[in-house]
């Protein structure tokens, strides 16, 4: 912490400035509230704002660039200055940060990673599937253990590296194995080839990745999960995957289940049921609808889709929020030749199905109940208390 000038030294210049007279706790929260631009210019104002606002910009790191020379400046920064390392809360990797090759800016990584004892949230986000293809570097990175880490998402990690000190465990398995603390976890499709990543996470509340993961994850008190369900090879097993996420919920607790389909539609159809049948007690559900690749024939952008959304209403008792939402806004509105509104049948007949229901929304649209009656809210509002965002990472 800086020191603080005394009155004595301050009346010995100049009238002090406004900056000399705050506690460093008002500067500091003045600082985290302030825009990422504005805090950089800040550190500019004097050493004192220097020393204040560091820290601040130290808290949230996204790593964009591809050129080693920067990435290791970065990290020889950290190692020559502890105190930066330690003031880190979060960690991503976005596209286009590729460490290469080089042995020694690996080692450098994780040297510089290893002093980040305060991180909060670590993210791999895909990074042009660099981490999935390059068996040496998160191996070597999932040997670190972040006692505060509670967001993790592993996007762009395949559990198909091999972990350099077992011949059998996966380094994604190892990895979460040392962070039980975990509140927040999203995988990639990619750790689906894994034979097992099979992890205990008692603290985990959401979930975010592929259906079939949820047979490798042990928990008792899950809040929400996303999923991606997605039809062909090795084929979906529904029935498994949704037996598997109910022993993973609490059904006296609130429930959201969010769900993106790349699916046909007799597995649509069978996941509906068994959602609505098994997971009663979701309050709020989102439905995102996609074409599936390379087969616009199999789209379930129709209205046989709304119609068996109908049908699987008046099974789950507690919704609250219904979202259905579509990947392809042309197609939409050729398929279902309503514009941008709802059919207001199709609003009746959820209302009818499900008298639960307060709040709906169908692509960018949204209706709220008041006083009995459908009327329209801004689709902010909705989002906000359906939980839409609960799964951020």
């Amino acid at each position: 912490m800086p020191r603080r000038r005394t009155p004595r030294e301050l009346s010995s210049r100049h009238p002090p400035a406004i900056i000399d007279v705050f506690p460093t706790e008002i500067i500091t929260k003045i600082v985290q509230a302030a825009p990422r631009a504005d805090q950089q210019t800040f550190c500019l104002v004097s050493r004192y704002c220097h020393q204040v606002s560091l820290p601040v910009l130290y808290q949230v790191i996204v790593l964009r660039f591809d050129r080693k020379a920067a990435l290791g400046a970065f990290c020889s920064s950290l190692v020559a200055q502890p105190a930066r390392a330690e003031a880190i809360r979060s960690l991503t990797f976005l596209d286009g940060c590729i460490p290469g090759e080089s042995e020694d800016l690996h080692n450098l990584l994780a040297e510089s990673m290893k002093l980040m004892t305060n991180l909060e949230r670590l993210s791999f986000d895909r990074v042009s599937n660099y981490w999935q293809k390059q068996s040496r570097m998160f191996p070597r990175l999932s040997l670190l253990t972040f006692e505060n880490l509670r967001r993790c998402s592993l996007d762009g990690v395949s559990a198909q590296v091999s972990h350099p000190a077992t011949d059998s465990d996966g380094a994604v398995a190892s990895f979460l194995t040392r962070h039980r603390e975990i509140t927040h976890l999203s995988l990639s499709a990619s750790i689906i080839a894994a034979s097992t990543i099979c992890v205990s996470l008692p603290n985990l509340q959401y979930y975010d990745g592929p259906s079939e993961l949820l047979t490798e994850i042990s928990t008792s008190g899950l809040k929400g999960a996303q999923l991606m369900w997605s039809s062909g090879p090795p084929g979906l097993d529904i029935g498994r995957s949704i037996g598997a996420l109910k022993s993973l919920t609490n059904p006296d607790l609130p429930f959201i289940l969010s769900n993106a389909f790349y699916v046909f539609q007799d597995d649509f159809k069978e996941i509906l049921v068994s959602l609505s049948s098994y997971l009663w007690h979701t309050t709020s559900l989102q439905l995102k609808l996609r074409s599936h690749p390379q087969m616009s024939e199999y789209s379930l952008i129709n209205q046989q889709s709304i119609h068996e959304i109908t049908e699987c209403l008046p099974r789950l008792s507690r919704l609250v929020y219904l979202t259905v939402d579509y990947s392809d806004r042309a197609l939409y509105l050729e398929e279902m030749g309503v514009g941008a509104e709802i059919d207001p049948g199709t609003l009746q007949a959820w209302a009818d199905a499900c008298p639960t229901l307060e709040a709906c929304s169908l692509y960018d649209r949204a209706w709220k109940k008041v006083d009995g009656k459908w009327v329209r809210c801004h689709i902010r509002e909705f989002r906000a208390k359906a939980g839409c965002s609960a799964f951020d990472i």
